[in-house]
């Protein structure tokens, strides 16, 4: 009877080892490819001319069989073209390797990224590579070798996590390998979101965070990573954005208007927290800041002045207007900060007593001090706007008594 326990028991899990090798090997359909002209666009923003791109071949499983093509980008709006590709299945991944032009901040990066795509070549001769398609390629891969799916269905569940994370929807239902910047507002929208003022080392790493996170579960859930969508996304401008990409020659379809909609839906639909704002210390080296919200009522015959401390990406100005008389201190001289619009009159000493003045951080990501000397009884009125917007933040008072 033992022997007959033990010969039945060995039955069953050599039946259920078959079955879950089965269930999980889900070869994929393949067959052979060729192309005469096979195309694509390489964008974070665009790459930039020379920058590198590499395609696989895969088999049946996803797995690199060791052929691979070559070939560059041949202009600044990130396009790439291969001739005659030969395959023996129609899964590829892509790599590209170069420089970007950062669509934010209008300029070439100064060090390069890598982006990936996964993607079936089988009815298209156009494949893109862009931020969604390398955050989506960890969890194809996982979904096709580790779940049973096949490439269409992991390819679809990728792709509606993958929006997912910026609270948004595939409301076009297209790929993202056939999602481009020129005809794509949501596209522009992600990109922007995650570039923010970052580094393309940052970039990198924020890609390469979500993409690792989302793999197994497709969900994210390290918090330093969402969290860091909110810091700079108040300084994203779409006419900025969309101004920037027509400078490297890219054209869009669309508007300011349809970018900020899913910039909108991004800050209704998520509840990342942020994590740096603009500070307005209280004081400095004995003086008080008229920009901290506390300060309502000063003596005057003090030398006071305007102080933030600003994030990458956060433009800020000041706009005064005021019935008590000031000067702006010579010595030390102002930091960071520049007069844009000046209402003033000279004194006896010739000295410019001001009533009506604009200043502006001029280079975003530090200290700004300016010195004001307060020479009258008055009040003092800042309106204050932060991260470049025209609406302002805060209107604040400030009296100024014997």
């Amino acid at each position: 009877m033992k022997k007959i326990h033990l010969t039945l028991m060995l039955t069953i899990a050599i039946l259920a080892i078959g079955c879950n090798s089965d269930q999980n090997s889900n070869p994929q359909p393949t067959e052979k490819i060729e192309k005469t002209l096979f195309t694509g666009t390489v964008e974070k923003g665009p790459f930039v001319q020379g920058s590198s791109v590499t395609i696989f071949e895969l088999d049946n499983t996803l797995t690199q069989t060791g052929k691979a093509f070559s070939t560059t980008i041949a202009n600044n709006t990130g396009a790439f073209e291969q001739r005659n590709l030969n395959l023996s299945s129609q899964y590829v991944e892509l790599k590209a390797d170069g420089y970007y032009y950062n669509e934010v901040e209008g300029c070439v990066t100064e060090s390069p990224i890598t982006l990936y795509a996964v993607a079936d070549i089988k009815d298209v001769d156009n494949v893109n590579i862009n931020l969604l398609t390398t955050i989506e390629r960890q969890r194809i891969l996982y979904l096709v070798q580790n779940e049973g799916f096949t490439f269409g269905d992991a390819r679809d569940k990728a792709h509606t996590e993958a929006l997912n994370i910026f609270g948004m929807t595939d409301e076009e239902n297209a790929n993202a390998d056939q999602l481009s910047l020129n005809k794509d507002a949501q596209l522009l929208a992600i990109s922007a979101i995650v570039q923010g003022f970052r580094t393309p080392a940052e970039v990198s790493s924020l890609i390469a965070s979500l993409a690792a996170d989302l793999r197994e579960d497709g969900t994210i859930e390290n918090t330093a990573s969402t969290s860091a969508f909110m810091n700079g996304f108040q300084g994203i401008h779409p006419d900025d954005v969309i101004a920037n990409l027509e400078q490297q020659q890219v054209s869009t379809n669309y508007t300011a208007e349809d970018v900020q909609v899913w910039l909108d839906m991004f800050a209704q639909n998520t509840s990342y927290e942020r994590t740096e704002y603009i500070e307005y210390p209280y004081s400095a080296s004995g003086y008080i800041n008229l920009l901290n919200p506390d300060v309502t009522r000063l003596q005057y015959r003090k030398d006071v002045f305007l102080g933030a401390i600003t994030p990458q990406g956060a433009n800020l100005r000041v706009e005064i207007s005021s019935t008590a008389e000031y000067l702006m201190a010579a010595f030390p001289a102002p930091n960071n900060w520049v007069g844009t619009s000046i209402e003033c009159r000279y004194d006896e000493e010739n000295e410019a007593i001001f009533f009506e003045n604009t200043f502006e951080v001029e280079t975003p990501g530090g200290e700004s001090v300016i010195i004001l000397g307060v020479h009258s009884p008055g009040t003092m009125t800042l309106t204050i706007y932060e991260y470049g917007s025209d609406t302002p933040t805060r209107v604040q008072t400030i009296e100024f008594y014997e």
